[in-house]
Parts: C-alpha cells; sequence; structure tokens
C-alpha cells in the first residue's frame, strides 16, 4: 500500500511508516533506560558514603591510637589483635572490624555495579 503525500509528491510504504513507527519507540525506550540508569548509577555513589562512616566509627573504637600517616587502612578490617606487619611496633586492635569488613565487601559489589552500568553490561 502506496500513501501519496502533498509536499513533494513522495510516495511512502506502510511499511515505511510503521518503521518510522517503531524506531521511535526504541528511542523512547532508550532515553527511559538511560534515565533510569543514570538515576541507580547515582543512587549507588551516594551509598557509597557508607565506607567512610565505617572507617570513622571503627576508627574511633579502636583501642589505640589510628594514625591515617602510620596505620594500613585494612588495620580497621584486621581481626585478631597483634603486631602488624610482625616486624614492627604497629599494634593493631580493631573490635569493630566486622562492620569495616563488611563496608569493605559492601563498598567491592557497588563499585563493580557501578561499572557495569557504565560499561552497559548490566540493564536495570
Amino acid at each position: 500500500m502506496k500513501i501519496s503525500t502533498k509536499a513533494g509528491d513522495r510516495s511512502v510504504t506502510l511499511t515505511d511508516l510503521l518503521l518510522k513507527a517503531q524506531h521511535k519507540e526504541s528511542l523512547d525506550a532508550l532515553r527511559i533506560t538511560t534515565t533510569n540508569t543514570t538515576t541507580t548509577a547515582g543512587i549507588i555513589w551516594i551509598c557509597a558514603a557508607q565506607f567512610f562512616v565505617a572507617q570513622v566509627i571503627v576508627q574511633s573504637r579502636w583501642t589505640t591510637s589510628f594514625s591515617w600517616a602510620t596505620n594500613y587502612i585494612s588495620d580497621l578490617g584486621n581481626t585478631k589483635c597483634g603486631f602488624y606487619p610482625a616486624v614492627t611496633d604497629s599494634y593493631v586492635c580493631s573490635p569493630w572490624h566486622t562492620l569495616m569488613n563488611l563496608s569493605f565487601v559492601r563498598i567491592s559489589v557497588k563499585m563493580g555495579s557501578q561499572s557495569g552500568i557504565i560499561v552497559g553490561g548490566v540493564s536495570l
């Protein structure tokens, strides 16, 4: 079936019109997906703040003073008290290590899911 248009007397088939409509729907769906993906990525990024909050909480519960200059971040998740590394005089004791280790896992999952969203391998 051909449809004649007044402007330029160009013939357009019904298939052409359907393809155009389908393309428009695809573009609309892409816009919605992009908006949802961007929103989701933003929410994940904001939730990453829990990592820094956990650091402050665990650091404040230490039995000795924690120093950003002399201690490692992994010291906050250390499950046993003692001298770490063994050849130093740095005593590490993190009573709230479970919170920090859970925070490490959460931040890893968040970073991984954000990477998937950015690369486009994960659709939400």
